[in-house]
């Protein structure tokens, strides 16, 4: 097993989880539970996502489920510099919100919020932290503050935060107002026979490093099977939606699909997979 593609499922995918709240909390199983942003959300006819990690990085894209055509709503490079791209999507209205981390590699991180017009690409910086969440009219994320190791700036974790959508009025929380349920797994060829399930409202998804199941009230169906030669790594579902990422046996090469919600596959990219 790779060290360097094992780190790049923790941070795409296991980050997810890792910050779920309200685990161990007393009376924590009265409190709503909402999905877990992950590295894609859907609009109508229109999937957004952006794929980070494993020797990859994407800008804000928006697939068109109907019709297969790409085009590119935000670029991943800041005056044209790399960056580690963006994260944990939501979708409110004619914005989209997600994190951006400004570094480039796998260490440190430098984590702003933004929220970004699905209308024009404009980007607004609405404050510092990451795994934004929407719920109840606002936007909850982890607070950080900006520090500086061996001349880099990059963010420390503070707390829980909540803040209006616009950016304003942030104040920090003791605890969060909701549970959020996991939407990604991760590390699926590392565990050759694992069958790992998530859920999406009535709907599961039974999920191994071959293929992947849905199965509702109507009946079972096969929404995804690995190419010959290639194994399933990781996982997002997305409103009915999934982001699937594939690694070739001898993780030499990478790719990424999505597929909608009536099963139609999509190929999005290859490339090499990270040493």
């Amino acid at each position: 097993m790779r060290k360097t593609e094992r780190l790049c499922i923790i941070l795409a995918v296991f980050f997810l989880v890792l910050l779920l709240p309200g685990r161990a909390e007393a009376g924590s199983e009265a409190l709503p539970r909402i999905p877990s942003p992950n590295s894609g959300a859907v609009k109508g006819d229109c999937l957004y996502y952006s794929w980070n990690g494993g020797g990859t990085r994407d800008g804000l894209i928006c697939l068109n489920l109907r019709t297969g055509k790409r085009s590119t709503l935000l670029s991943y490079k800041l005056k044209s510099l790399e960056t580690n791209g963006f994260g944990s999507l939501s979708i409110r209205g004619d914005y989209i919100y997600a994190v951006w981390d400004q570094l480039y590699g796998s260490y440190p991180s430098l984590n702003y919020i933004y929220r970004i017009s699905l209308k024009t690409g404009k980007a607004q910086r609405l404050g510092i932290g990451y795994n934004p969440v929407l719920y109840d009219g606002k936007l909850y994320y982890r607070r950080c503050v900006i520090a500086s190791e061996g001349g880099t700036s990059l963010t420390k974790d503070k707390s829980w935060a909540v803040m209006n959508l616009d950016g304003s009025g942030s104040k920090d929380l003791k605890k969060l107002p909701f549970q959020l349920t996991e939407t990604a797994v991760g590390g699926l060829l590392y565990e050759k026979g694992k069958v790992e399930t998530l859920t999406s409202g009535s709907t599961r998804y039974d999920i191994s490093a071959w293929k992947i199941l849905r199965l509702q009230a109507g009946g079972k169906k096969e929404m995804f099977r690995a190419d010959s030669g290639w194994g399933i790594q990781a996982v997002h579902t997305l409103d009915g939606a999934l982001l699937v990422y594939e690694i070739q046996n001898g993780f030499k090469k990478a790719r990424l699909y999505a597929v909608s919600e009536e099963g139609k596959k999509f190929f999005l990219k290859e490339w090499k997979s990270a040493e």
